[in-house]
């Protein structure tokens, strides 16, 4: 009986350690995928050929980040500070701290390179590394406003020698400061056309793609794809008194300099003729078609912070 007693204590014993000795490897294989830290968006390291060290003006309101790319930042007024690039040519600035170490990284757009400290006002800039003052920021609730006005010429061969078309505009669009997957921009347009066989105020609103490109200066690039639709149109054509929309698609370049935008656009537009306009009676021809318009533009781009 003691022996049965202690055959079954035996074999539960041997049965417990292999269960356990399993457990300890599966531990380990999790604890080995457990510890495995991703690597850091940025790496400081000093043997970086060809980067380039240089004094710089970090402006108020200019977007930082840490290392992992995660937190973002805001800087509290203008400082006068080390940065390096992260790579050289990089549109991405290490900041270097009073003790020569890279603890945040900021977009080359929002550094201002200086050659001459003499020339800066200090009233306006603080020279203290230690002072250097940033606060924590939801960077997907800052609102990027852009607003401009237009000034077009619109091609309309409704008739025979029709002469070209003139027109004014504003134009706004709204978007985030931070999309990384595809740029967009919510966009409205109010405008007025005036010529030989149309007058027209209107008011579309539609949705633009862009892509930017980041010079050292600070200055951008933006390219930008456009679709609009017409919220309200109302027109006279000839001598009828009607309602008026269209399709509007475009493509456009814009040069930002600082908050300043110059841009050119070129569109298709197609307006709809109300079906109770008698087009033969009316010598109406081509409305079907889409119709060749050309936009410049001048703006102001504001941050806002939600």
């Amino acid at each position: 009986m003691f022996k049965l007693i202690g055959l079954l204590l035996l074999s539960n014993f041997i049965f417990a350690a292999d269960i356990l000795d399993k457990l300890i490897k599966m531990d380990k294989t999790n604890e080995v995928a457990q510890i495995q830290i991703p690597p850091k968006r940025f790496e400081y390291n000093d043997d970086v050929p060809d980067a380039q060290k240089f004094t710089a003006v970090i402006r108020k309101g200019a977007l930082l980040q840490d290392l992992d790319g995660e937190n973002y930042y805001q800087a509290n007024a203008n400082f006068v500070i080390r940065v390096r690039e992260v790579e050289s040519g990089s549109f991405y600035s290490f900041v270097i701290d009073k003790n020569n170490k890279a603890r945040l990284v900021c977009l080359s757009t929002d550094i201002q390179r200086i050659d001459n400290i003499v020339n800066l006002t200090p009233k306006k800039i603080n020279f203290s590394k230690e002072n250097f003052e940033y606060r924590k920021i939801d960077v997907n609730k800052i609102l990027v406003l852009n607003t401009m006005l237009t000034s077009g010429t619109h091609f309309f061969n409704f008739y025979e020698d029709a002469s070209a078309h003139s027109s004014m505009g504003l134009n706004i669009e709204a978007s985030f400061k931070n999309q990384e997957l595809i740029p967009f921009a919510l966009t409205m347009s109010f405008n007025r056309i005036s010529g030989e066989i149309l007058s027209w105020d209107y008011a579309n609103l539609g949705m633009k793609l862009f892509k930017t490109i980041n010079f050292e200066s600070g200055n951008k690039l933006i390219f930008s794809a456009e679709a609009q639709r017409s919220l309200y149109g109302q027109a006279n054509l000839g001598e009828n008194s009607i309602s008026l929309i269209e399709n509007k698609f475009s493509l456009g370049a814009t040069y930002q300099f600082g908050n300043w935008l110059l841009g050119l656009e070129a569109s298709k537009e197609r307006l709809f003729i109300p079906a109770d306009i008698n087009l033969v009676d009316n010598n109406l021809e081509n409305t079907n078609q889409y119709q060749t318009s050309y936009l410049l533009k001048l703006g102001y781009s504001f941050d806002i912070q939600l």
